[in-house]
């Protein structure tokens, strides 16, 4: 049976790095899985502009986008052990500031 995990965008630290909830954006996941990626309340951040896969191995058969809402759903043959390393680039409240953050995806074995 396939879950939703979900990345919230908490705030964006004193280094101009963004707080990522859990584990600073770094995830588990199953087949089959979904990933969203939401802006938490108070966030300071805007809006998601972008998600890039920073992998050779894309894990995902519907990578997170603007028109999916960014939830992204996992390859049905995501090999167990493969990671796929992204960027998440946002837009901070107020300004136009861009922040992009790097963390990992990685399939249970």
């Amino acid at each position: 049976m396939s879950e939703t995990k979900t990345i919230t965008i908490k705030g964006i630290n004193d280094d101009g790095t963004l707080d990522l909830k859990p584990n600073d954006g770094n995830i588990n996941v199953k087949k089959k899985d979904y990933v969203k990626i939401e802006i938490g309340k108070n966030s300071g951040v805007a809006s998601i502009d972008d998600f890039t896969d920073d992998s050779t191995n894309s894990i995902f058969s519907d990578p997170p986008s603007s028109t999916n809402s960014w939830k992204g759903h996992i390859d049905d043959n995501a090999a167990p052990g493969t990671y796929e390393d992204y960027t998440i680039y946002v837009t901070a409240s107020g300004s136009n500031q861009r922040i992009d953050f790097d963390p990992r995806i990685t399939v249970n074995k």
